[in-house]
């Protein structure tokens, strides 16, 4: 995964350089290597990330406001 692909599936994902050092445990120079083409991804990061910028591609959020009625939870005060 080169760096562009690395940028897209982070806006794909809505996470930040910060969030994804975060879940990998790791530091955030490691990452914004990734994220400059300075390193190399390890392909099990790459693999992983490819997949769930997929899943999040072909599973994308409804479109429009949704009313607490509408996801069958109590209603939140929102009126």
């Amino acid at each position: 995964m080169d760096a562009r692909q690395f940028k897209k599936s982070l806006v794909t994902l809505r996470w930040s350089t910060l969030t994804l050092a975060d879940i990998l445990h790791c530091p955030t120079d490691v990452v914004m290597g990734w994220y400059y083409d300075y390193d190399v991804m390890p392909s099990a990061v790459a693999d992983w990330l490819e997949r769930l910028t997929k899943a999040h591609e072909s599973n994308p959020p409804p479109v429009g406001g949704v009313a607490d009625h509408n996801l069958g939870v109590p209603d939140a005060g929102n009126d």
